[in-house]
């Protein structure tokens, strides 16, 4: 019962995002504050349905900051490499 109503929730609103999306595409803005308006859209209607579905638990790990400094110095690394190679 729990799916099904989160599924129902999420369906209700990404079909409100849908609509929102549509009319921003007429909107005289550039492309890339377009994209940038039907992205932050999205993530609202995650988030709301996410809100009406207090059974499914969004927390982080106690090691995420960790995991994440190890993520970010790996990648400046192969950046650094990457640079030497010059590619």
């Amino acid at each position: 019962l729990a799916r099904s109503v989160y599924a129902v929730c999420l369906l209700v609103n990404m079909l409100w995002t849908i609509a929102l999306m549509n009319i921003v595409h007429f909107a005289p803005m550039s492309m890339a504050w377009k994209e940038g308006v039907c992205l932050v859209l999205i993530q609202l209607g995650w988030r709301i349905a996410l809100l009406f579905a207090p059974w499914i638990s969004i927390q982080g790990d106690d090691d995420y900051a960790e995991q994440w400094g190890l993520m970010l110095s790996l990648m400046a690394e192969y950046d650094a490499e990457d640079v030497r190679e010059g590619k």
